[in-house]
């Protein structure tokens, strides 16, 4: 863009699980500046349906609407709160209480009414961040080490699949879509439900850095790429939740030469070998501190994550850790393998994600996952076919990506 090495896009995706458009520049280098400072901004616009409230075999959430005009009865959530109708008193210490004074309200079934969509997450807010390396201003010394630091906004409104605001949630695993299934397990969706708050405000500051001494950005054998990151989310109102997002990933590939069936893992004398092939090792960990609102949670399985299991059907966690060894060689020409080992945990924190939705849908929590896969080279990167089993189970899952995993 006018000769700048500017970037201006527009990307507009659809997909299984929601949709999203979002318009973003970047410059490179910052004009003027001696460290090469380069700056990135977008605005989005996005509406999914996030994995967090949804298994592939022990049902999904649901939306619901609140009959009862206020009362609020969700799984570790001791509170009834105050209506604002005249007819219902509070508030509650609890929601057993609330019904006992209420008799009108009937039992729980009748507090909530089925709405029957999938929870949907809309998402419309901007970003910008700073990004430079760290080489001292000199465009001919690689630098390993990179920092940015970045602003987020954005409001965030859990709805229906037609744009209202929902919520409210209940877990079911026998709901057709045409009928109706009893309302029970109702979670709150939105942060700060039990004030009436239907959308939130997120507003956070973030600073990560990152270390790369990879030989090889595709396809590396040898070297290490560390990340460090921290989110922290301030509040701008009742409706806006104040927590801090710390993650960190570290990955490390060993060169080998243990299985040779690609000839440039048997050089001739004279030849030069050409066999790329490695050991390589990931550990990922994050954990949320404060008052997370349950779709900023952490989800474990799926293709780049625990690949035996479902995405997000290992685990919904305040907490996580992840850690794979994979073992990666040549076959012929464009063609890898690759054999790997899995694990993944929420390190017991399902139950402290806002109503608990990973222990409602059924999901361990923990899991180990070998598999194999073959890796297909091609002119816009590796493909990849895999098989997986649950916990060395005859539960096996078919996968397929782009890219990498790591």
């Amino acid at each position: 863009l006018f000769g700048r090495a500017w970037d201006l896009a527009l990307n507009v995706t659809y997909g299984q699980f929601g949709g999203l458009a979002d318009v973003s520049f970047t410059d490179p280098w910052i004009k003027g500046d001696k460290y090469r400072t380069a700056f990135r901004t977008k605005v989005f616009l996005s509406r999914e349906v996030p994995q967090v409230f949804q298994s592939q075999q022990n049902g999904n959430f649901y939306t619901v609407s609140d009959v009862s005009q206020g009362f609020f009865n969700a799984p570790s959530t001791a509170l009834a709160y105050q209506s604002n109708s005249t007819v219902f008193t509070g508030p509650y210490a609890s929601p057993t209480a609330a019904k006992a004074a209420n008799p009108q309200l009937g039992d729980n079934n009748n507090w909530f009414q089925l709405d029957g969509n999938a929870v949907a997450i809309q998402r419309i807010g901007g970003t910008a961040s700073l990004a430079r390396p760290l080489n001292g201003g000199d465009p001919y010394k690689k630098a390993p080490w990179n920092v940015v630091v970045g602003l987020n906004a954005q409001q965030v409104k859990p709805i229906n699949f037609a744009g209202e605001a929902m919520p409210y949630a209940t877990a079911s695993n026998n709901f057709s879509g045409n009928g109706t299934t009893t309302v029970s397990n109702v979670i709150c969706v939105a942060y700060n439900c039990e004030n009436g708050a239907t959308t939130n405000q997120l507003v956070g500051l973030r600073l990560a850095a990152s270390m790369n001494t990879l030989n090889d950005p595709r396809n590396p054998t040898q070297g290490n790429f560390l990340s460090v990151g921290t989110e922290q989310f301030v509040s701008v109102g009742q409706d806006s939740p104040t927590f801090n997002r710390l993650r960190a990933s570290a990955t490390h590939y060993i060169p080998v030469n243990w299985l040779k069936f690609y000839k440039g893992c048997r050089p001739k004398p004279g030849q030069k070998e050409d066999c790329k092939q490695a050991l390589a090792f990931q550990a990922s960990v994050g954990t949320n501190l404060g008052n997370m609102p349950v779709y900023e949670a952490f989800c474990l399985g799926g293709s780049n994550s625990v690949r035996g299991y479902y995405d997000c059907d290992l685990g919904v966690g305040k907490s996580f850790g992840e850690a794979t060894v994979e073992y990666r060689f040549p076959i012929f020409s464009i063609i890898s393998g690759e054999i790997f080992v899995d694990a993944g945990s929420t390190f017991g924190s399902q139950a402290n994600v806002p109503g608990n939705p990973g222990t409602l849908l059924d999901k361990p929590g923990d899991g180990v996952s070998p598999g194999v896969g073959v890796i297909v080279t091609t002119p816009v990167g590796p493909l990849r076919l895999e098989v997986a089993s649950q916990d060395f189970t005859d539960e096996w899952r078919f996968n397929l990506g782009v890219g990498w995993k790591f």
